[in-house]
């Protein structure tokens, strides 16, 4: 699993070094400063790295990033972590108004490094950490309020840019989810196969909550990112995107369906966990006004605040698979309480207007 990285840096280098050789079609190829991000999400498990070798007489270098599919069966979100997938959907993107990395090479055996792997370009850029929350700590705590905002509107932008993005580059990209109901259905499925026996009755309530209260589909979908938030962002010091990266989860759909997954996460780092919004980032109303500025649309605030608890509920059954896989490490105790009380559970249940489980929950952050 990714909720921790586990790949050994001198490992992946020896690995890697012969691999990338053979890639590139030279002799030898040196790979230096190796780095595995102790907790980089919670799907895939990453890989930075720097390459340099000889060719034509000249030494070329390369920064790059590996990002490595779990085993099978160990993944925290109920996609199927097709990597082929991926890299086919971040060709498609290139060239577009939706700046992503180049991406390379897939290796679809899983012997070389634990799992299939994507091998991409390293662009330049930081992220906004998740563990602990960027609203709490981080390097966008050193910035002042109008470079925060210069960011702010950089990143919804980008968001905004994902959804100008004609869907007809993905046609040739197969499996991809169109409709809400598809959705609810692939995390009800996934939810009956980690949950077993531990039902937790507040998510089976909020599939028929969701059920209840879908919005219309809309005539023509368009892209999806998916997992639109802003720690999968690369940004850059001068205020700029340079990167929209995790497309796992990409499918067709509204826009209001990433415009919640956005807000279900601001949210979750700022209401959820108790603490004050960074000044200069925007609120819940003011994104989606600025959003509907540089989309020069406005948006179905329903199917926005829909979307928003359908984000709680995806996230919460994740949280479902998230404590076995941390129960197993050894990072919660056994009787921890997590996949039936947990931080993502009580706030779909506020959005949702249902009862919540009693007490605190307990959660990933800090714990891994």
């Amino acid at each position: 699993m990714a909720l921790v990285n586990s790949i050994d840096p001198d490992h992946a280098r020896q690995r890697l070094e012969p691999w990338l050789a053979a890639r590139l079609g030279v002799p030898a190829v040196t790979v230096t400063d190796v780095v595995v991000p102790r907790a980089s999400g919670v799907s895939n498990e990453t890989v930075l790295l720097d390459a340099a070798w000889e060719q034509d007489g000249d030494v070329r270098r390369r920064s790059l990033v590996v990002r490595v599919a779990p085993p099978a069966g160990t993944g925290v979100t109920p996609t199927t972590y097709d990597l082929g997938t991926e890299l086919a959907v971040l060709r498609a993107l290139r060239g577009s108004a939706v700046p992503v990395p180049e991406a390379l090479w897939h290796e679809p055996d899983a012997d070389l490094l634990g799992g299939p792997f994507l091998v991409l370009e390293r662009l330049p850029g930081r992220t906004l950490a998740d563990d602990p929350p960027f609203t709490v700590s981080g390097w966008i705590h050193e910035l002042d309020p109008v470079r925060r905002r210069t960011l702010d509107d950089a990143a919804l932008g980008a968001l905004v840019a994902v959804h100008a993005t004609d869907p007809a580059r993905l046609a040739d990209v197969p499996g991809l989810l169109r409709t809400v109901e598809e959705r609810i259905a692939l995390y009800e499925a996934f939810y009956a196969r980690v949950a077993g026996a531990q039902r937790v009755p507040a998510i089976e309530a909020g599939f028929a909550w969701l059920r209840e209260h879908r919005p219309d589909e809309p005539a023509e979908p368009g892209v999806s990112w998916g997992d639109a938030r802003p720690g999968n962002l690369l940004l850059t010091d001068d205020g700029a995107v340079a990167g929209v990266l995790d497309w796992e989860m990409v499918g067709l759909g509204a826009p209001e369906l990433d415009l919640g997954w956005w807000l279900f996460f601001l949210r979750h780092h700022t209401e959820g966990i108790g603490a004050p919004l960074p000044e200069g980032l925007r609120d819940r109303d003011a994104t989606i006004a600025r959003y509907e500025e540089l989309a020069g649309r406005a948006v179905d605030r329903e199917a926005v605040a829909f979307h928003e608890a359908f984000a709680g509920l995806r996230a919460a059954v994740m949280m479902v698979r998230a404590a076995q896989l941390m129960t197993d490490a050894g990072l919660l105790p056994p009787d921890n309480g997590m996949a039936s009380n947990n931080l993502m559970l009580q706030l779909f249940c506020a959005l949702a207007g249902m009862p919540a489980p009693d007490g605190d929950g307990v959660h990933f952050i800090g714990n891994r």
